[in-house]
């Protein structure tokens, strides 16, 4: 009988399986498109919330811009960051930009300071300190950047680090620095990247996203990738050619030189002059379809399990019938031959085995019959 049910259960599986492999490329189709849709959305959404937050900051500098219309509150600033005696009107007009600038970062809780600097002159004001003396500041590299930056550069934007004091330890910022339009200076806008980073993560699901923003060349400005040394390096990999990244198919995926695949998502920012970008790797889409592996892993073990046990109930009845055939021929050898009303024991369970029984009757039965008759002619 185990012979037989193991060969039962192989020709059952076949028949199983061949069906519910058609329903599982079917369905790994359905669910990897489905899965890789959601991730584009997700991708999109954080991309557009990348530049939200941008806007804000691109929003800032043009309230700053039009401040600075204001000949007389220039005037009083600049009375005031080179030491000059001013006015009573002077010092209102300083309050009402304290004030504005001040409001910037209570607005915008990533805007760690905003900084205005005119050439040539040894302090700036700041919304933090107001005004700041160069050689006392503790935070002193932006000028370095501004004045290494091209006459004909209106706006740059880079990270560097930080310190509020000097008893403060350095944090990253990222810098967006904005020239004058009429006036020989600068805007400065210190942007805190973890706090910006985590307004955006807290406005979505960005799980398994990857924040990026890249100069005009393609080089990397910001990223907020794990702590994962294999992700690090594959992220690596991809921004090693800059511009092929950007010119990766725009929401597709793009293989980078170690084999990974990535879905890239970028827009151009015209204002800041950078890339911002959202990628993810190809694990994102895994994570997305292991739900659907583990169901059918079950279904497919459920299957296994109810073929096991329909070969054993087949295997068990049809080893039934043939011991119930083989015990009628046993008894008739002996004499003794099938009972015109059989007990509920030996009952078909089916038309075949009803079918079977009545010709296994009817034989016995006639050569009963025979046997009886035989009997008689011989006895006369």
């Amino acid at each position: 009988m185990r012979k037989f049910m193991i060969r039962r259960t192989a020709q059952y599986f076949v028949i199983m399986l061949i069906p519910m492999l058609l329903a599982f490329v079917f369905s790994s189709i359905m669910v990897v498109k489905q899965a890789d849709q959601e991730l584009q959305i997700k991708c999109e959404t954080t991309l557009s919330d990348v530049e939200n937050s941008l806007e804000t900051v691109v929003g800032s500098l043009a309230n700053l811009m039009n401040r600075f219309v204001n000949v007389s509150m220039i005037s009083s600033l600049r009375n005031l960051l080179s030491n000059e005696e001013y006015s009573f009107g002077d010092a209102v007009a300083i309050r009402c930009l304290k004030a504005f600038m001040t409001a910037v970062g209570d607005a915008h809780s990533y805007v760690e300071s905003v900084y205005l600097y005119f050439d040539g002159m040894d302090r700036f004001f700041s919304s933090e300190n107001t005004v700041v003396d160069l050689e006392s500041s503790s935070d002193q590299d932006w000028v370095d950047t501004y004045d290494s930056m091209n006459s004909d550069t209106q706006i740059l934007v880079e990270q560097r680090l930080f310190a509020r004091d000097s008893y403060s330890d350095k944090i990253n910022i990222l810098t967006v620095y904005q020239r004058m339009l009429v006036w020989d200076g600068v805007i400065v806008i210190n942007i805190n990247i973890d706090d910006f980073l985590e307004r955006i993560h807290h406005q979505g699901d960005r799980e398994s996203q990857i924040i990026l923003l890249l100069n005009e060349d393609g080089s990397l400005l910001l990223d907020d990738c794990p702590d994962d040394a294999n992700l690090q390096t594959a992220l690596t990999d991809l921004l090693a050619d800059g511009e092929g990244f950007l010119n990766g198919k725009q929401g597709g995926w793009t293989r980078s030189s170690d084999g990974c695949l990535w879905k890239i998502q970028y827009s151009w920012n015209d204002t800041l002059h950078l890339y911002q970008a959202v990628v993810a790797p190809d694990s994102a889409l895994w994570e997305a379809i292991q739900s659907f592996l583990s169901f059918f892993l079950a279904f497919f073990l459920a299957g296994c399990a109810v073929t096991i046990l329909l070969s054993w109930y087949t295997t068990r009845r049809n080893f039934e019938q043939i011991n119930y055939m083989l015990e009628l021929f046993s008894n008739a050898e002996k004499g003794i031959f099938p009972e015109a009303h059989p007990d509920a024991s030996a009952l078909p369970k089916d038309e075949y085995d009803a079918i079977m029984n009545n010709i296994l009757h009817l034989f016995l039965n006639t050569s009963y019959l025979k046997t009886q008759l035989a009997e008689k002619q011989y006895k006369q």
